[in-house]
Formats: C-alpha cells, sequence, structure tokens
C-alpha cells in the first residue's frame, strides 16, 4: 500500500488574468507503477474589465478520482470529477455570488524527482444545474496550469 498525500502549489493563466490554488492528493499504489488517485482543491481567479462586469472573482472547488502512470522519472494522470463553480461579480456598486455544481474534468502531465514532482496541468468544470441557476448554468471554465509538488509521505517508485 503505498499512501502519498502532496500539496501542489498552482499558478494559472487565464485571459492574462493571473489566478492560484492549492490541490491535497492521496494515491494507492495498484501495480509497479500505477496509482489511483484522489484529489480535492480550491482555485481562485480575478478578472477585470469585463463589458458589463468591473471585476469577477471565479472560485473552483473540485473533488477527482483519477488513474496515474508512472514511466521512469514521468506521468501522466487523467481525472475525473465533480465539485462546484462559483466566484464573485461586481455589478455596478454591488455583489453577486453564483455558484452550481459541476462536472470536472482534468490531465497532469509531469516529471517526478525523489519526493518533488512538477508539470502541466489542464482543467475543465463544467456547471449542471438548471437554467435557473444563474450565470454559471451549462457554462464551461477551462485552464492550464503549471504546478509544483512535493509529497510529505511516503517514497515514489519509478
Amino acid at each position: 500500500m503505498n499512501l502519498l498525500p502532496v500539496r501542489s502549489t498552482q499558478f494559472r493563466f487565464f485571459k492574462m488574468t493571473i489566478g492560484g490554488g492549492v490541490y491535497f492528493k492521496g494515491a494507492y499504489g495498484t501495480g509497479k507503477s500505477a496509482q489511483i488517485t484522489l484529489t480535492a482543491g480550491l482555485s481562485k481567479f480575478t478578472t477585470k474589465n469585463y463589458v458589463e462586469i468591473q471585476q469577477a472573482t471565479t472560485r473552483l472547488i473540485p473533488f477527482f478520482i483519477g488513474y496515474k502512470q508512472n514511466i521512469q522519472h514521468f506521468f501522466i494522470e487523467p481525472q475525473i470529477g465533480f465539485g462546484e463553480t462559483g466566484g464573485k461579480m461586481k455589478l455596478s456598486a454591488d455583489f453577486v455570488r453564483p455558484s452550481v455544481a459541476a462536472v470536472f474534468d482534468a490531465l497532469n502531465i509531469g516529471y517526478v524527482f525523489n519526493r518533488f514532482n512538477a508539470g502541466i496541468r489542464f482543467e475543465k468544470a463544467h456547471g449542471v444545474e438548471r437554467p435557473d441557476a444563474g450565470t454559471w448554468h451549462e457554462k464551461n471554465f477551462h485552464y492550464t496550469a503549471l504546478f509544483v509538488g512535493y509529497s510529505l509521505l511516503g517514497k515514489h517508485t519509478y
């Protein structure tokens, strides 16, 4: 049994906007080079100067299950999950806080060295609630991120 919680800090670039997040991951070894992973996280992005919205903060709170395949020091990890997409938008002098349930999918590709890992992450969220859910109904939000992580417990096997 391999249990490897990993804390990753991610910097994201979306429409020339920088955001960030923290993810926590646990992994269970299923063979010499594969793992089943559980991941939870929180991400935030701030965008300014929409036509009708003066400022918007987007928040993603996903919970993922994934399969991580190690190829020597490299890995690829597709993930699927469920969570919340929301945020805060400033309209004139007032704020609105829309939030909906969302289906998430992601793909991590990276490199592992001892307890450190780094790579690139592609993530997408799709709002799944009814039309009266407001701003995020049937909307997609996706981004590409660079990540750096550190394994707190256990040792990586190649």
